[in-house]
């Protein structure tokens, strides 16, 4: 009985000491607001933006379910183009097309929930261009936008993957509305700590992910970075990125091939009524922008963006480029820290190389 007792004694001890540490993890550790902190185990502590963010009062073109209304934008996009940012629901870069363009745009979300997790809907296209609103009052742009690391898993449009007629629309920027002014503002992180039950799950998550414990699942990776003060986190020489941004190593040739045939076939839909300019918008992966700031030149190489735009029949902007750019001068959080989203900043020069890019368009 003496050594039974001793052992319970023990056990209890031993469990005591595990609850204490875990409640004491929870006081130490810092809300959860990025995505690649929350899959990932790693700590707001270190990884959560430390200067205020830009945002808006409110968004000019709230999220819809369809297009019912005229738009000089159509926007067909995931979470880069809706709640992606600081949690808030918010649409920036398209905000800043209406601010600083006069566009009117209509987002929709072309996730489909019918799948887990969720995908690309193949229907929804084909849906909006045969829709009687679309084909009554369609919209001057359709931009579809994509985040480049989910460029294989894009839906399937039939086609020849030819690309046919260009649309011939004429959309002068110079001549457009007066911009709108939308109040701005700066919001910082929060500090206001979640349920105990959230904050204990993630500090399981932290001690596992600090212990090496099912270190295969975490669902980030971090990189070092040769040009430090790139974000205003305490690990500010270091990048954190969702394993989707690494894994475009394994794509062949012909996983760019196929996403490049479905888009121009996505194409040759949208403008087959010669009054729609399709335009790709491919929000580049957190590691595809920092790639020219990293110590390990063996993972600079994982982007499909140059190869896709390099064919010139399809309408790709390149937005890779002057959000290195952008990241070359020395701007700070352009993507969050502890996210794989664009901060603000980086939603402002998406918007302004898009504003730009359209300027530049032949027919205006």
């Amino acid at each position: 009985m003496g050594n039974y007792k001793k052992y319970t004694i023990w056990l209890v001890g031993l469990l005591a000491a595990e609850v204490a540490i875990i409640l004491a993890t929870c006081l130490y550790l810092e809300p959860v607001l990025g995505d690649t902190t929350r899959l990932s185990g790693y700590s707001e502590n270190d990884f959560g933006w430390n200067l205020p963010q830009i945002t808006f009062e409110q968004p000019a073109n709230p999220l819809k379910e369809k297009y019912d209304q005229y738009s000089d934008v159509l926007v067909l996009g995931d979470s880069f183009s809706f709640g992606g940012v600081l949690g808030m629901m918010n649409y920036p870069w398209q905000t800043y097309l209406t601010a600083n363009a006069g566009l009117s745009v209509t987002t929709i979300s072309h996730y489909t929930t019918k799948t887990n997790p969720p995908s690309y809907d193949a229907s929804i296209i084909p849906s909006i261009v045969n829709s009687e609103e679309f084909i009554k009052n369609p919209p001057k742009l359709f931009i579809l936008e994509v985040v480049e690391r989910q460029l294989n898993i894009l839906p399937k449009i039939e086609g020849d993957c030819k690309p046919h007629s260009k649309s011939d629309i004429s959309l002068n920027i110079t001549r457009l509305p007066k911009p709108t002014m939308i109040p701005e503002k700066l919001i910082h992180r929060s500090k206001v700590r979640p349920s105990l039950g959230q904050q204990i799950n993630f500090a399981v998550k932290f001690w596992q992910t600090l212990l090496l414990i099912n270190a295969g699942e975490n669902q980030a990776y971090i990189f070092s970075l040769a040009k430090p003060e790139l974000f205003s986190s305490r690990r500010n020489d270091t990048l954190l990125v969702y394993e989707g941004d690494v894994n475009k190593k394994q794509w062949s040739n012909n996983v760019i091939e196929d996403a490049k045939c479905k888009l121009i076939n996505m194409q040759n839909m949208v403008q087959a009524n010669g009054k729609t300019l399709f335009i790709v918008m491919i929000a580049p992966d957190k590691l595809t922008s920092y790639s020219p700031f990293l110590t390990d030149s063996s993972v600079i190489n994982y982007s499909a963006i140059p190869k896709l735009a390099s064919d010139p029949f399809l309408n790709l902007p390149r937005f890779d480029l002057p959000l290195q750019s952008a990241i070359k001068d020395g701007s700070i959080d352009v993507y969050l820290p502890n996210d794989t989203h664009w901060a603000g900043k980086g939603h402002q020069i998406v918007a302004d190389a898009l504003i730009k890019y359209l300027s530049e368009l032949p027919n205006n």
